[in-house]
């Protein structure tokens, strides 16, 4: 019965040794980067090669034309030429059928304007117009590009526009426009306006007066102080942009409804101009572009008049008697600024007289009405 027994146990035995050797304990990783790493990635297929672009590649405004449908270049003198297509000069001209050119004035001491900063100006007073551009070409100079034509006429009927501080000066296009050879003619100058009586300091009255000189760009902090806080009234003084190749007008005539009288006008600091280069700083007189190439005839001598007392009548009387027998001339003064004055005085008169017919005939058949309302 033990023996039995005993068989008995063994095989119970060795079935529990056989599940222990079998089953594996389940180990938990609580860390998802340990069991990632624990279980490799399969392998991964080699991609193939992948070919870089090179830097003409890259670019997408690349030259695409042949070289051999270029134009041969040639040599004329010391230097290289080459013609240029005629139909592409054509259709460039074509493009630019809808554009200004502009520069920019600034007053003296002001820092340069940035283009944002400008076109931030004109886009805030051109919101009626459709869409437009602004290319900085150098030295002031501007170059706008509208999509229509009734916006550039829009545009370029104000011949400048105000940007607190300076203005833009616009001009009709041109072509072959170059603003490193363009001559400066202009200059900022301060006018004075004298003969001009304090209720006509007014910016929409000085403004307009001093337009027919140039383009007026501000007034001085005395003529632009209001009339209980004025000090100074000598004289009203206006900065404008006056170009140097007209003659300098220092007379205007100033009219209003019944009544015109004159105004002296005066320049400060007018700087020089020569009407030969048409260039800034020297006169015309001292121009070396103009005294090139001719050749200076030596200087003539001065013959001096040399006088000497003779004896007349035995010492009796001495005269002046010139030994060159030439007579002595007198010269009148003549006081044209007096002229000038009499001459303005009379035509004011005169302007006044035609002024003041002129109402009466107007006011003459509202007279003729009232008294024919009195009568009646």
């Amino acid at each position: 019965m033990a023996a039995d027994t005993i068989t008995n146990v063994k095989p119970s035995h060795t079935s529990m040794a056989d599940t222990t050797s079998t089953a594996k304990p389940s180990v938990i990783i609580p860390w998802r980067c340990l069991a990632e790493s624990s279980n490799p990635p399969p392998p991964s297929k080699p991609s193939p090669p992948t070919q870089q672009k090179t830097f003409a590649q890259a670019l997408t405004n690349v030259c695409d034309i042949p070289l051999s449908q270029f134009p041969k270049a040639c040599v004329k003198g010391d230097r290289i030429a080459i013609a240029i297509p005629e139909d592409d000069y054509l259709d460039g001209i074509d493009a630019c059928k809808h554009n200004l050119h502009g520069r920019v004035i600034l007053p003296k001491g002001s820092s340069p304007m940035t283009i944002d900063s400008l076109k931030s100006k004109l886009s805030a007073m051109w919101k009626s117009i459709g869409r437009w551009g602004l290319t900085s070409l150098g030295k002031g100079f501007y170059e706008l590009f509208f999509s229509s034509l009734e916006d550039m006429r829009s545009v370029r009927s104000v011949g400048a526009w105000n940007l607190s501080p300076g203005l833009l000066k616009l001009f009709a296009w041109t072509t072959d426009f170059n603003p490193g050879i363009q001559q400066q003619t202009t200059a900022q100058v301060w006018i004075r306006i004298f003969g001009l009586a304090q209720e006509y300091w007014r910016p929409k009255i000085l403004f307009p007066i001093v337009s027919s000189i140039g383009i007026p760009i501000c007034t001085d902090s005395y003529t632009n102080k209001p009339m209980l806080e004025r000090t100074f009234g000598h004289y009203a003084r206006v900065l404008v942009d006056v170009n140097l190749v007209q003659e300098p007008r220092h007379r205007i005539l100033v009219e209003r409804k019944g009544f015109a009288f004159f105004v002296d006008i005066e320049y400060e600091n007018l700087p020089d101009f020569c009407d030969h280069c048409k260039f800034i700083g020297h006169r015309v007189e001292i121009c070396k572009r103009k005294n090139d190439g001719i050749v200076k005839e030596p200087a003539k001598k001065t013959v001096v008049e040399v006088k000497q007392y003779v004896p007349v009548n035995k010492g009796k009387v001495t005269d002046i008697i010139n030994v060159d027998c030439s007579t002595s001339k007198e010269y009148s003064q003549v006081r044209h600024d007096q002229e000038r004055l009499e001459a303005d005085k009379q035509l004011e008169n005169e302007i006044n007289k035609d002024l003041g017919d002129s109402e009466a005939l107007s006011n003459t058949p509202r007279q003729a009405e009232n008294v024919e309302k009195l009568v009646s």
